[in-house]
């Protein structure tokens, strides 16, 4: 039986990826107050054997991920591979390339490592079957855990920090704060990948050294040092903190972004007399930079709605009933739009840069054939349109927002 405190990291990798880990996880805590067909819960909810079960056997969930893995491998792999093979030769190089280059990696090893994750949940009789991957799964499965922690850190923190440069370079476009050097953006994605590896070395140590010493997962509960459970009750801490502060401070800084280019939009229109061009709102980088922020935002929600029931059903909150079934068909949700995200940066980087279209056709004859039946004009026309379409609506809402501020000012 897996301990609530010392597994927590299991779990959120899962939230953003492997969810159904964290099902089986809760199946196992259920039980845990009682030897028989019923148990309570922290919340001293009686819960049957019979809804545990429900979730490993909810087999129309499950082929969610059966099916859709090998195609969303295949966009996520395909897309990466193409934007390394176009930004990697690229002169001169901008922080905007390293940061869209470090995701490409990065998404690409996230998926790839799931790899083997996907085969046990195809064949589930194969460890059965094959003592050799059976030994082989078991050690690879640390080392999951530790590196897609660490992974997903880094790629929260790619987008996090390629807003925040947006940011300052908006805010004050003449300081030297927002003008880092492609050099100095490695070094900072680079620091942001050892710190998940540090942060989350507890995971890997504290998952070998139960294989080491040979107990199975209660054993270990009891056997387990107690500085290593201190150790894991502080990364736990450390993971539950990374994945709210990620999810809330992307969306703040978006907002914060959007706020700067709506105030620099209408600076312009007042010193211009008239309305700006919506076109000259947004510098490349700046589009590419917001356009990561809005999927993130959009496509991790579920895994924040996910992580919040998650505590909310356990105690001392007990404010929801977070069903077992109810868990695996939300988590099968979360892996969805979650392996979604880590494959379509390169779908939105064709179309939100133009610099980037133009070096993937130089690159790859055949996308100069797949766009030959639509003007450069007709091209440009739409992505500008999806381009304006992210911000046209805020700066509505500022805009009234404005409005009415006058109106009020006037009535009084």
């Amino acid at each position: 039986m897996m301990p609530s405190r010392h597994h927590a990291p299991v779990i959120l990798a899962g939230i953003q990826y492997r969810s159904d880990m964290g099902v089986r996880w809760f199946n196992f805590t259920v039980n845990e107050s009682s030897s028989s067909g019923f148990g309570l819960d922290s919340c001293n909810r009686t819960i049957s054997e019979r809804e545990n079960e429900g979730a490993e056997i909810n087999l129309p969930a499950r082929w969610v991920e059966i099916i859709c893995y090998p195609i969303i491998l295949a966009m996520c792999t395909t897309g990466n591979v193409l934007v390394l093979m176009v930004l990697q030769p690229s002169r001169p190089r901008t922080t905007a390339d390293v940061y869209m280059m470090a995701l490409a990696i990065t998404d690409t090893l996230v998926m790839w490592l799931r790899m083997p994750m996907w085969i046990v949940l195809v064949s589930p009789d194969l460890p059965d079957i094959d003592l050799s991957f059976a030994t082989h799964t078991t050690i690879y499965a640390g080392v999951y855990i530790w590196l897609s922690l660490a992974l997903y850190t880094l790629s929260d923190g790619i987008i996090l920090t390629f807003t925040i440069e947006r940011i300052l370079l908006t805010m004050n476009p003449l300081s030297s704060a927002g003008h880092i050097s492609p050099k100095t953006a490695v070094k900072i994605l680079l620091a942001i990948f050892a710190f998940g590896l540090l942060a989350f070395t507890a995971a890997g140590v504290d998952y070998f050294s139960r294989l080491a010493a040979g107990y199975d997962l209660t054993g270990w509960d009891h056997a387990r040092p107690q500085w290593m459970a201190k150790w894991m009750t502080i990364q736990t801490d450390i993971v539950i903190a990374l994945v709210f502060v990620a999810f809330l401070a992307t969306p703040t800084a978006n907002l914060i972004l959007t706020a700067c280019l709506v105030k620099g939009r209408l600076k312009r229109s007042r010193d211009l007399g008239g309305h700006a061009s919506g076109e000259r709102t947004l510098r490349s980088g700046t589009r590419i930079a917001f356009s990561c922020a809005c999927l993130f935002t959009i496509f991790q929600s579920p895994g924040i709605i996910f992580l919040g029931l998650t505590i909310a059903d356990k105690a001392p909150f007990c404010s929801v009933h977070f069903t077992a079934d109810a868990r695996f068909t939300l988590a099968q949700l979360v892996w969805l739009f979650a392996s979604l995200y880590y494959s379509l940066n390169f779908y939105m980087y064709c179309m939100v840069s133009q610099r980037f279209r133009k070096q993937l056709c130089a690159r790859c004859s055949v996308f100069s054939k797949l766009f030959s039946g639509l003007t450069e004009s007709r091209i440009n026309s739409i992505s500008m349109e999806v381009r304006k379409a992210s911000t046209d609506a805020l700066i509505a809402g500022c805009d009234l927002l404005l409005n009415g501020r006058k109106d009020s000012h006037q009535e009084h």
